[in-house]
């Protein structure tokens, strides 16, 4: 999935559709302040962490040209206040703060923002009383 902000707005750019901006705020706001906390392994055994192919989520931030993050997003340690994460060229697997595989793990629907009900849809018929 790709994300692209045109303005103030995000967009799904493989739908053209827009995304909602509460959904990805979230999702910035863990990129722009990543923190790697601690070297969980050496190398190796990447789905123990969820950071195998199978598994893992690439995310790659851009400002314009010009690659400004990337990295693998695991599992969250069992602690619940980390998020395993591995850097590209880079064979260790970090401990990064905070719990936010979820924000990732979301499809392009998910990101999508909800329609508002018109007046009168989706409103159960009532229910008639028959003698």
């Amino acid at each position: 999935m790709v994300l692209e902000k045109n303005k103030d707005q995000w967009y799904l750019a493989d739908q053209d559709q827009r995304a909602d901006k509460n959904k990805v705020r979230p999702m910035i706001e863990t990129i722009a302040n990543l923190e790697l906390t601690a070297v969980v392994s050496e190398g190796g055994n990447y789905p123990n962490y969820s950071l195998g192919k199978q598994r893992r989520i690439h995310v790659t931030a851009w400002a314009g040209e010009t690659q400004i993050r990337a990295f693998d997003v695991g599992k969250t340690a069992p602690s619940y206040k980390h998020t395993f994460v591995k850097l590209p060229d880079d064979p260790k697997v970090y401990h990064a703060s905070g719990s936010f595989r979820k924000q990732f793990a979301v499809s392009g629907d998910e990101l999508r923002p909800k329609q508002k009900e018109k007046s009168g849809q989706n409103k159960p018929e009532p229910e008639k009383e028959e003698n």
